[in-house]
């Protein structure tokens, strides 16, 4: 079974700090678990972090993977016209692996 665990992660965007010491309990694959906040409270770039993305301090630790890429990444922005249902951007997700950037 494929495990994910944050500890003390943060991230910054140059100076500016947007995550800090963020731990989490180990989420086990097929939990449904929600990540919920306002606008620029720093949801993306939780993502980004946990995908390596963008660089920081903290731990992300992703166990039992099958697989190099066990996570796949697609962005609400993608720059693409293509009008994808949930079902077809999270198929069209997995299929690229880790990080996917559509390009128009």
């Amino acid at each position: 079974m494929v495990t994910l665990t944050l500890e003390h992660l943060s991230a910054h965007y140059g100076r500016r700090q947007i995550l800090s010491e963020i731990t989490t309990p180990t989420f086990a694959g097929g939990q449904i678990v929600s990540l919920l906040g306002p606008n620029a409270a720093g949801k993306s770039t939780l993502f980004r972090r946990i995908l390596g993305l963008l660089k920081g301090g903290g731990e992300v630790r992703i166990e039992g993977a099958t697989s190099e890429r066990p996570v796949a990444y697609m962005p609400q922005e993608t720059g693409s016209t293509a009008v994808l249902t949930v079902y077809e951007s999270v198929l069209l997700a997995r299929m690229q692996g880790r990080s996917l950037k559509v390009q128009p």
